[in-house]
């Protein structure tokens, strides 16, 4: 059995390989070994009888007839430094679109999938500035954040690189396989589970370190304490990759991550890709505006009654007149007549049948 074939076979051994099978790959055991029982150990050799039967030419098969690739250790296509920091990199990956995934500049951009308006701007305009610049866009194809990023890198006719959960057939969520078809077309989606797999729940961390692993630096753009771009994030810098977090107001439960990513020092500012490239010491090849993403001044306020609804707006992104009055305790018209000079001064917008955002 060649090294390639015994890579596929252990893809197919489930979601996961048992740890003295990772560990063996770790201190040098060569695939063929395992996969034929040749083994040191008869704890692994235990471990290896439960193993499941596989079929490596009926998933090339599969593959073929899908359109889609495998990638081992064994090719010269294999990413292999950036794999190199996980303590359990996968045996193949799965590919459909461009290639290479080997000596390209790469960033990823994730975030909530209960992105605010204010967020999913920004994550347009940071995939679409870092595509400019040349820089691939990798993301997990959620909806939200990582959408909008993938978007911002087709925007400007970029790469941009989508990490699923399950198999590359099984796109999750639904509504993104439109998007999917536009990632394969310009970049490439890409998994390590083999087809024919469902995008089970834990699969998705699995997934996000996959994420982390492929880039040189994350951008979490908004992300609550507890998300998986916050988990994301820790992966990369376990696996010593630049962290960068995009600030949002105090008040938004939604970035509350982010500020803590920065309050920590465990992530740098980053108000636009300019700020990325700068950090990670890039030339771009083309111009990026300096700061398109901070926050507009806020007007003075005579009424503390005025500067608690210019304040609202943040985290009531999309709220009505009507709501707003009841939050603040201002007649509705009173409130319709602050709106109309703050959308004047283009502060705010009103959206049909959505309502009041701030403009970023």
């Amino acid at each position: 059995m060649d090294e390639r074939t015994a890579w596929l076979t252990l893809s197919l051994w489930g979601g996961t390989l048992a740890r003295p099978v990772r560990e063996a790959l770790a201190h040098g055991v060569a695939p063929q070994d395992l996969v034929e029982g040749r083994v040191p150990s008869q704890r692994l050799a235990a471990v290896l009888r439960k193993r499941p039967r596989v079929s490596v030419p009926k998933l090339l098969a599969d593959l073929g007839g899908l359109a889609q690739r495998a990638l081992t250790p064994a090719d010269d296509e294999w990413p292999r430094t950036r794999l190199a920091a996980l303590a359990d990199p996968p045996p193949a990956l799965f590919v459909q679109g461009a290639l290479p995934l080997v000596g390209k500049r790469a960033v990823a951009v994730v975030g909530t999938r209960a992105a605010t308006p204010y967020g999913t701007d920004l994550a347009r305009a940071l995939g679409q500035e870092l595509a400019a610049a040349g820089v691939d866009v990798v993301s997990g194809l959620a909806l939200g954040i990582d959408g909008a990023a993938h978007r911002g890198a087709l925007d400007a006719a970029g790469v941009t690189r989508a990490v699923i959960a399950g198999s590359l057939e099984h796109v999750y969520p639904p509504e993104h396989r439109s998007l999917a078809l536009q990632v394969v077309e310009r970049g490439t989606l890409l998994g390590e589970a083999p087809p024919g797999t469902r995008p089970e729940r834990w699969r998705f961390v699995r997934r996000n370190r996959l994420v982390a692993a492929l880039c040189d630096a994350v951008v979490v753009v908004e992300a609550p304490v507890k998300s998986g771009a916050l988990l994301t994030a820790r992966m990369a810098l376990e696996q010593g990759r630049e962290v960068f977090a995009v600030p949002a107001s105090v008040h938004q439960a939604s970035s509350a991550g982010c500020l803590e990513l920065l309050r920590r020092g465990e992530a740098a500012l980053a108000r636009s890709a300019a700020d990325v490239l700068e950090a990670l010491g890039w030339e771009r090849t083309d111009p990026v505006p300096a700061s398109p993403l901070q926050l507009p001044d806020a007007p003075r306020f005579d009424d503390p009654r005025a500067e608690r609804l210019y304040r609202l707006l943040d985290t009531l992104d999309g709220a009505t007149d009507d709501e707003l009055a009841r939050r603040t305790g201002l007649a509705s018209h009173e409130v319709s007549a602050l709106l109309t000079g703050w959308e004047l001064e283009g502060r705010v917008e009103r959206r049909p049948g959505i309502g009041v955002r701030r403009r970023r």
